[in-house]
């Protein structure tokens, strides 16, 4: 999907600090480039996933896909 030809499909990310045991959670929406993102502690599956329903939840209708570096990942946003 590189023709970012419609608003919904977003991109994922974590940035892990080497001097901490914290990160970064970062999400791009790829047509219009919003950018949600939120420092989350360790890179686990409960300190991402509950961050980012939380943040994407206000836009759930503009949610059409997630993808993450390392596969894709369907939240439950409801």
């Amino acid at each position: 999907m590189n023709q970012k030809s419609r608003i919904g499909d977003w991109e994922g990310d974590t940035v892990i600090s080497h001097s901490s045991r914290t990160a970064l959670l970062t999400v791009v929406e790829r047509k219009s480039t919003l950018l949600k993102m939120k420092k989350i502690g360790r890179k686990t599956k409960e300190n991402v996933n509950a961050p980012l329903e939380e943040k994407l939840k206000p836009i759930k209708k503009q949610v059409l896909t997630m993808t993450f570096d390392n596969g894709a990942s369907s939240p439950d946003i409801r």
